[in-house]
Order: structure tokens, then sequence, then C-alpha cells
């Protein structure tokens, strides 16, 4: 049988692994660019192949990679997969819609060397 202060010594370690994967995340997250706005241009077209670069009017909630140089465009994806598909039809029903869109990167800048890689992007306020 457990006694109490084994128990005790337990639960403090869950406790502090929770906490330490936690933190963890959370910086990882956080570094990456966050956005709040309204797609104001979608770029696509023969000369970016299947790359697709996002212009926004917004705020940053995080501070975006230092790869992240170009003023213009603050996200870029590849719409060669499904996947790439399914966000160029979100980002274009969101500008042609004016709604307010939020976007998350990867913290890289993989695509295009200047302009961060989108992780997601999601409709509504």
């Amino acid at each position: 049988m457990r006694t109490a202060e084994s128990v005790a010594r337990d639960w403090i370690l869950r406790v502090k692994n929770v906490f330490v994967l936690s933190v963890a995340g959370f910086s990882s997250v956080a570094a990456a660019g966050d956005m709040t706005g309204v797609i104001r241009e979608v770029h696509l077209g023969p000369v970016y192949g299947t790359k697709v670069f996002l212009k926004i009017d917004g705020t940053a909630t995080t501070l975006p990679p230092s790869c992240q140089t170009d003023t213009g465009y603050k996200f870029v994806f590849d719409a060669d997969s499904p996947t790439g598909r399914a966000l160029l039809a979100t980002a274009l029903a969101a500008q042609v819609s004016g709604q307010n869109v939020k976007l998350n990167g990867y913290n890289e800048c993989n695509l295009f060397g200047t302009v961060e890689d989108l992780r997601w992007l999601s409709l509504g306020d």
C-alpha cells in the first residue's frame, strides 16, 4: 500500500510535467506569427508556381519570425494539396466577404525566404 507521502510526490511530479509541457508548447506557438484581420489581397499565378501569398489588414498578436522581412505579404502557403486547396478556397471566401480571419504561422519561411509559412487560418471573430 502506498503512503500518503508517495502519493503526494507522484502527484507533484505529474503536475510539474504537465506544467513543463504546457510552457514548452506555449512558447513554440507564441514565437510564431499570429494575426487577426481581413485578407486584402490573395496573390497567385504562374509566376508564383503553386504558392499563394496573403496580404492582411489587421493586428499582429505576436511578433513574426526573424525571417519575415517582406513588408507586404504576411503569409504564404502551397496550394498543391487538398489542404492547400481548402486553404485557398477559405482565403478567397474570407476576402470576398470581408470577414475577419485569424492566422497562425509556422515561425519559418521555407516556402519563400522572406514570408512566413501559414500554419492555419480560422474564420470569424
